[in-house]
């Protein structure tokens, strides 16, 4: 995405870029597990989440039980996409995908 400010870009567009742990996997994306609850984040293997899950399958607006014992959170994903410097939250609403 040819911008100046890759932060600025909104998350919506950022979903259309990649719609897939496969897109994710491809670009080399970061992604993380993070537990409001207990604060625990776990780097996300997409190649293994590729393997098990299958190519298609999609982080976005997704929830996972937390994987600390004792927890009963639940993990939102958060991405770094290249050129920013922060873990965005992978939601975004599915009408602005439409657009």
């Amino acid at each position: 995405m040819g911008t100046k400010n890759p932060e600025r870009i909104p998350v919506a567009a950022w979903r259309v870029k990649y719609p897939t742990v496969a897109e994710l996997a491809r670009d080399r994306v970061d992604v993380i597990s993070s537990c409001p609850s207990c604060g625990l984040n776990m780097a996300v293997d997409l190649a293994l989440v590729a393997r098990i899950s299958g190519a298609s399958t999609s982080f976005w607006n997704r929830k996972a039980p937390c994987r600390r014992i004792g927890c009963s959170g639940h993990v939102e994903f958060r991405a770094k996409f290249r050129g920013t410097h922060i873990y965005q939250a992978l939601s975004a609403d599915d009408r602005e995908r439409e657009g």
